[in-house]
C-alpha cells in the first residue's frame, strides 16, 4: 500500500462536559502510545484539564503524538468549568454543552479542511456517541467514524435499539409519578442478550422529561452508521453484553476501558504522587486529613459534576452521615444544592462534627479513592465514578440521579455485588426520598457490617481483574492495538 509507512492521524471530538472529555483524552493518551497521531479538539474551558491529562503520558514520543487544538464553542454560549456548570438545575447543566458542541461543529469542519490543505489529513474521526451529527462530517470528507461510548456495554445495547424502542412505544418512558402508564407494564422482550424487562429499567435519559432525551435519540440514530465502536468497559466485566454487541453490530466493537488515569493501575495507593501543581490547597488539606484516619474507616460521598439535590434531601444526607458516627468526606459542590440556605446548615454541620468529617467544595477523587483510609464510596453511579470505585477496590452505596446511572446501579448491585442501593421503593418524586435514618443504617452496613466486609474483599478481586485487562496483553490492551492496526490500514 502506497501510504503504509505513514502514521495514522485521527481527530478526536468529545462531548464537552468533564466526564466525557477526560475519558476520551485518557483513551487518546493510550492510543498515542500505539504510534497514532491524534488531534484533539477541545473547547476553551477544558483546555487546561486536557493538557494535564496528556501530560500523564510518560513516553516523550507518545506525548508528542497528541496535539490539543482549541476550537470555538461560540462566545455567546461559552462553557464553564466543571465546578461552575450551573446554578443547581440539571437541565441547564446539560443543555449548555448541547448548544456548545453544535457550535463547535463549524470549527471542527474548518479544522479538518485545514489539516487536509496542510498535507496532514485525518484518516478517522473519533467522536462521542452524543455527537451523532458528526457522522455527517465524516461522510462529507469521506473518512470513517469511530463512535466513543463513555459508559458501559449494556447501555450500548439500549442505545443501539433505541430507534426500535421508540417505534414500539416504549420510549419515551413515562414516569409513574408524572404521567399515566404508557407501556410501563408491558415487558420488553426483543433486546438481544437481555432478559424481559419493564421500560422503567431503561436508562433515565430515555424518560420523557429528561433534558438530554433529544440528544440521546439523535446520537443513537447514527450509532449504527459508524465504522467502529469504542466502549469504556472491558470484556471480563461485561462478557455477555460485549458478545451480544459484536454479533448484532455491523461496526467493529472494541471494549477499550477503563479509560482512566494510569495511577489507578499503578498498584498501591502510595504510588500516587501529590503534586502541588495539580492539587489545590483544599485538595491537599483533604488528603492530609485522610492521613490521620484509620485504614478503611472513611466513607467518601460525591455526586459528580452535574447532579443536583434538594436542600431538604441534602440535609437528610448530612444528618445521616452525622448519625452514623463514621468518618466521612462529603463533597458539597456549589451547584449541587441551589437553595442558599444550605450554607447556614453547612456551618452548623461543621461545628457539630468537629474533626470526624470534612465537607469540601470539590475533591481530588483519584487520590481520595486510592487512599488507604477510604473504605466506602457513596456515589451517584456516573460511569466514570463507578469504574474508578471498581479500580480502587472500594465498595459502594449506589444512589443514581440521572442519565444511565440507574443502569450502572443495577449492574453494581445485582450482577457484580459491589454496592448496596440507597433508594428503596418510596415515592422518589418527593423532595426527600431517602431518610437520615436509612442513610445512617446503610453507612454502618457498608463500613462496619459483614456485608460490607464481603463487598470489600470482592472489590479487591475486581480491581485485580481490571488491572489485568488494561495491562500489556490484557483484553483491553489487545482491543486497543487491534483498533490501532485497523487505523493503519487506512493510510
Amino acid at each position: 500500500m502506497a501510504g503504509a509507512s505513514k502514521k495514522p492521524h485521527v481527530l478526536a471530538f468529545p462531548f464537552p462536559i468533564p466526564g466525557h472529555t477526560n475519558s476520551l483524552m485518557h483513551f487518546c493518551r493510550r492510543l498515542a502510545a500505539c504510534d497514532v497521531t491524534i488531534t484533539y479538539a477541545s473547547n476553551p474551558s477544558n483546555m487546561k484539564l486536557m493538557h494535564q491529562t496528556r501530560d500523564l503520558i510518560a513516553d516523550p514520543h507518545a506525548k508528542s503524538n497528541v496535539r490539543i487544538v482549541e476550537v470555538s464553542d461560540n462566545p455567546g454560549n461559552s462553557m464553564r468549568s466543571s465546578n461552575d456548570l450551573a446554578k443547581g438545575d440539571p437541565s441547564e447543566n446539560l443543555e449548555k454543552p448541547i448548544v456548545a458542541v453544535r457550535a463547535m461543529a463549524a470549527s471542527v469542519r474548518e479544522l479538518i479542511r485545514k489539516l487536509q490543505e496542510d498535507g496532514n489529513p485525518v484518516c478517522c474521526m473519533i467522536t462521542d456517541t452524543f455527537n451523532g451529527f458528526t457522522q455527517d462530517l465524516a461522510d462529507e470528507f469521506g473518512i470513517p467514524r469511530a463512535v466513543f461510548w463513555t459508559s458501559n456495554a449494556i447501555s450500548d445495547i439500549y442505545h443501539l435499539f433505541l430507534p426500535e424502542l421508540m417505534s414500539k412505544g416504549f420510549v419515551p418512558v413515562a414516569s409513574k409519578f408524572s404521567l399515566p402508564s404508557r407501556k410501563t407494564d408491558e415487558l420488553i422482550t426483543f433486546l438481544p442478550g437481555c432478559p424481559p424487562m419493564p421500560a422503567t429499567d431503561l436508562p433515565l435519559s430515555f424518560y420523557y422529561d429528561h433534558p438530554i432525551l433529544g440528544m440521546v435519540c439523535d446520537g443513537a440514530s447514527r450509532f449504527a452508521e459508524a465504522r467502529f465502536a469504542l466502549c469504556n468497559t472491558y470484556e471480563e466485566l461485561e462478557p455477555h453484553a460485549v458478545a451480544t454487541l459484536r454479533s448484532e453490530m455491523k461496526s467493529s466493537y472494541f471494549p477499550v476501558g477503563p479509560c482512566l488515569s494510569p495511577a489507578f493501575f499503578a498498584g498501591e495507593s502510595t504510588a500516587v504522587g501529590r503534586s502541588s501543581e495539580l492539587l489545590s490547597p483544599e485538595d491537599l488539606a483533604c488528603l492530609e486529613w485522610l492521613d490521620t484516619q484509620k485504614e478503611s474507616s472513611v466513607i467518601y460521598v460525591s455526586f459528580g459534576s452535574v447532579a443536583t439535590m434538594s436542600v431538604e434531601q441534602f440535609q437528610e444526607l448530612a444528618r445521616g452521615l452525622e448519625r452514623s458516627n463514621q468518618p466521612f468526606v462529603l463533597v458539597l459542590r456549589k451547584t449541587l444544592v441551589a437553595d442558599p440556605s444550605v450554607h447556614d446548615f453547612f456551618e452548623g454541620l461543621k461545628q457539630r462534627i468537629g474533626k470526624r468529617g470534612i465537607v469540601i467544595s470539590w475533591a481530588p477523587q483519584m487520590h481520595v479513592l486510592l487512599h488507604p483510609a477510604v473504605g466506602g464510596f457513596l456515589t451517584h453511579c456516573g460511569w466514570n465514578s463507578t469504574v474508578e470505585g471498581i479500580c480502587a477496590g472500594v465498595p459502594m452505596l449506589a444512589w443514581p440521579c440521572m442519565a444511565e446511572q440507574n443502569v450502572n446501579c443495577k449492574e453494581l448491585v445485582e450482577h457484580w455485588k459491589l454496592a448496596i442501593p440507597v433508594q428503596d421503593d418510596r415515592d422518589k418524586s418527593s423532595t426527600v426520598s431517602v431518610s437520615s435514618e436509612r442513610i445512617a443504617d446503610l453507612v454502618v452496613r457498608l463500613m462496619r457490617g459483614d456485608e460490607g466486609r464481603e463487598m470489600r474483599a470482592r472489590a479487591r478481586e475486581f480491581r485485580e481483574a481490571t488491572a489485568a485487562a488494561i495491562a500489556e496483553g490484557g483484553s483491553s490492551d489487545r482491543n486497543l492495538k487491534a483498533f490501532a492496526q485497523a487505523l493503519r490500514d487506512f493510510v
